[in-house]
């Protein structure tokens, strides 16, 4: 079973790449724009490199804010992935804890096979909702449980697949039917790093403060991803959600 450890790393390692991409472009502004006249000079007996400049610096025309709107998406995609890891994690513990499916939580059981219901009606599609699905992993899962094997395995993704953008009142649901809290919210509303990033010390502010934000960063991401080509993105937008969300990963790892 990956550790939680393992699950924020790897989130982090993406988080990286994308805060990399997004200082190349800056890097490129800071060196060679502004550097021009000095490299000009220095490549002025080599033509290919002189050429390979010239090339260069047309890109300086480039709006930034496209590059800022997709390593935006790209933000929020590493954070639905964290969700969906940290739920098999909520799940192995929970079948770890109770060696048999019939000594879990009723209400766990019965969201369980809700979920799975929902997955198996697409059963023959081979995928749910246009995302490619194992429907075998899942009817296995399901048989494992109803024998009541020692050996059963609950199918995490069917809790996540159908369930759509990771608004706020959705986690809440979901960490609530998982059995991890009732009020995911307040329980990491005393997150140091939160609250520092938030620039909030009042603990009933908190929780109000990281739904907004979250649903904001949704509603950004989604006014993207479906077309609002007038939406733009700006450099200090994209390290505010990239601030935010590596903040919110820590603290929903921490509760869970």
């Amino acid at each position: 079973m990956p550790s939680m450890q393992n699950t924020l790393d790897v989130s982090e390692l993406y988080f990286s790449e994308l805060e990399s991409t997004a200082s190349i472009r800056s890097a490129f502004h800071d060196i060679v724009v502004t550097n021009s006249q000095v490299l000009f000079t220095a490549f002025s007996h080599d033509k290919m490199m002189l050429g390979r400049l010239k090339d260069s610096l047309r890109l300086r025309f480039v709006d930034q804010n496209s590059l800022y709107k997709g390593l935006f998406i790209q933000a929020v995609s590493v954070f639905e992935s964290f969700i969906r890891s940290t739920v098999t994690y909520v799940i192995d513990n929970h079948v770890t804890k109770e060696p048999q499916y019939s000594k879990l939580e009723l209400a766990l059981r019965n969201y369980y096979i809700s979920n799975s219901g929902k997955a198996l009606s697409y059963f023959g599609s081979g995928s749910i909702n246009g995302v490619k699905y194992d429907f075998d992993k899942l009817t296995e899962s399901l048989a494992s449980c109803f024998n009541d094997s020692e050996n059963y395995h609950i199918e995490s993704r069917v809790f996540t697949i159908s369930m759509g953008n990771c608004t706020s009142s959705r986690l809440e649901s979901l960490f609530s039917k998982l059995l991890v809290s009732d009020d995911i919210f307040s329980k990491i509303s005393n997150d140091v790093h939160l609250r520092k990033v938030l620039n909030e010390t009042r603990r009933n502010n908190i929780k109000a403060l990281i739904k907004d934000r979250l649903d904001n960063i949704i509603d950004v991401r989604n006014d993207i991803a479906h077309g609002e080509i007038t939406r733009s993105v700006s450099k200090d937008e994209f390290e505010d959600c990239l601030q935010f969300l590596r903040g919110l990963i820590k603290a929903l790892a921490s509760a869970c």
